[in-house]
């Protein structure tokens, strides 16, 4: 299944993770074909990163009380470099429309 807040997008999936007690797994990914050198992608990367590792326990809240465990896959899609607030709202977002797509 796939949630679309630009600049990002999520695939996500159930999955049986190795640890019960975790139940998200996290990866993604910043297209090269967009940004074809590494700097611009490992800038957008770290961003991304920042921004799931401080909403991180929001979404934890979100995914406590499923008993099921997630693979979440975060796409960069947007054609230019956005600021930090951009792609905080977008997870925002995300998370929100997922948190509804459970219920």
């Amino acid at each position: 299944m796939a949630i679309n807040a630009h600049p990002l997008r999520l695939v996500w999936t159930k999955t049986a993770l190795p640890h019960p007690q975790v139940p998200l797994q996290f990866a993604l990914t910043v297209p090269k074909r967009r940004f074809p050198k590494a700097s611009q992608r490992n800038r957008i990367r770290r961003q991304m990163r920042e921004v799931y590792r401080l909403y991180k326990p929001n979404v934890y809240e979100v995914l406590g009380g499923q008993k099921e465990q997630f693979a979440w896959m975060l796409i960069y899609i947007g054609k230019e470099a956005v600021d930090y607030a951009a792609i905080e709202k977008a997870l925002q977002k995300i998370t929100k429309r997922f948190s509804q797509q459970l219920s």
